[in-house]
């Protein structure tokens, strides 16, 4: 049997950027049952770390060509591919989308960086001893360097799928996009694998041509450890909420924080303790905002960003009641779902694909923070008068934690998922 490769694009991966590498590290060990060998090309050269490299396991191997690219990296050295034919026919297509200067400067070095990735990957492909008749190009991201990928394919005869989230799958969230462009392109790629029904939906819709290409495939949760059973919360003990996430104005925290306080004052006989992990731009206004509280029944233990074995650890050793996010916008968040995985119940407000990721047997879907003219919906306090009573009833956090945990494993867990991906990808070699 031909041994089967993969060549796997990812942002940063085997570095520590925390959501891609909870990603990769769940479909890796899934694509070695598929691939013989797996090579990881990172675009950005930033976060680069040698200790995980050194751990990646056998068969696989990372190659940092595409980040350390100068060309790539440069906007100055890009403009030298403004006579390049395809560039061209990429501003010529753009001619009835740009509307602004910065959209043809948007669109221009997207152009660029499709052809300069799609020449770096045909050399690493190359010095891999890759070929069309037994490699894959696999793009954890619908960027850029998917679009070189794509480009191979239109070019040499590459199989290629990618991946498609959130800025990278809807293009009204993106300054520019020519979808001219990505329509070409679309025609070559064997698959996109859009990780929320919703983005699945509207691929579909903006292109039609590729409708039959594009899959709702989510990427899922995993857990480490065995199953846990939920656990039995008492009616008159603390009330423990956990909110895990970088720490950025669109998580919308400080509502989360002015929200807990009312519930804390609306429950005087019961402690309510908030357990904040993640970094980000926001941490220093929450730490201030905290210490201006003044109330005897709560209190926020900030851990700061740990690793994601720590978390689901603290999540077996000491479960919280209650995983908690009040964000103005998501995706699909792999945070929740590994909260889900441990039987830990949800409180959300319904934004983007969350509705996707759970119901009301095993959530408290609270309303957007702000409407669609960015004006805020409720108050804490109104916040606080849906959840308090539920947050209480220690009966019902127990029936929602076993839902949680049900519908982690039957729709959101990584390991079935990556087995799936996998497959179909080793498939596009038959």
């Amino acid at each position: 049997m031909t041994p089967k490769k993969l060549l796997y694009v990812t942002l940063a991966y085997p570095a520590d950027l925390y959501s891609e590498k909870v990603f990769v590290d769940s479909e890796i060990p899934a694509l070695l049952q598929e691939f013989n060998q797996i090579v990881l090309l990172p675009t950005d050269p930033f976060p680069r770390h040698a200790d995980y490299e050194k751990m990646l396991p056998e068969g696989v191997s990372s190659d940092w060509s595409l980040a350390d690219d100068k060309i790539y990296s440069s906007k100055l050295l890009r403009t030298f591919y403004i006579f390049h034919p395809a560039v061209i026919r990429a501003i010529f297509d753009m001619r009835r989308e740009a509307r602004t200067p910065r959209q043809w400067l948007k669109g221009f070095f997207q152009a660029v960086n499709m052809v300069r990735a799609s020449q770096i990957v045909r050399r690493v492909a190359r010095a891999h001893d890759m070929s069309p008749a037994d490699t894959v190009l696999y793009s954890m991201w619908f960027a850029d360097p998917a679009s070189g990928l794509a480009r191979l394919a239109m070019t040499d005869g590459w199989k290629m799928a990618t991946r498609a989230h959130t800025s990278d799958l809807y293009d009204d969230r993106m300054l520019f996009r020519s979808k001219k462009l990505r329509s070409r392109l679309l025609r070559f790629v064997s698959n996109v694998f859009a990780i929320s029904e919703k983005g699945a939906r509207y691929m579909k819709s903006r292109y039609p041509e590729a409708a039959e290409r594009i899959i709702h495939h989510p990427l899922g949760a995993r857990r480490s450890g065995p199953p846990d059973s939920p656990t039995q919360t008492s009616a008159d003990g603390p009330i423990s909420f956990v909110t895990t996430a970088r720490l950025d104005p669109v998580k919308s925290l400080p509502l989360i924080l002015d929200t807990l306080v009312e519930v804390a004052r609306r429950t005087p006989d019961r402690n309510i303790i908030w357990t904040l992990i993640g970094d980000g731009p926001c941490l220093d206004q929450l730490v201030k905002q905290s210490e201006n509280i003044h109330l005897p029944n709560f209190s926020v233990d900030f851990k700061g960003a740990l690793p994601n074995d720590r978390i689901q650890q603290l999540y077996a050793s000491a479960r919280p009641d209650w995983f908690i996010m009040m964000s103005r916008s998501e995706g699909l968040p792999i945070s929740m779902g590994e909260a889900m995985a441990h039987a830990i119940p949800v409180i959300t407000t319904d934004v983007g694909d969350v509705a996707e990721l759970v119901g009301d047997d095993c959530a408290i879907l609270l309303p957007a923070p702000y409407d669609a003219d960015g004006n805020r919906t409720l108050s804490p306090a109104q916040y606080a008068d849906i959840i308090t009573q539920m947050v209480t009833d220690a009966p019902l956090r127990q029936a929602m934690a076993t839902a949680a945990t049900n519908r982690w494993a039957t729709t959101f867990d990584a390991t079935r998922l990556a087995q799936a991906t996998a497959r179909h990808l080793s498939t596009l070699l038959q």
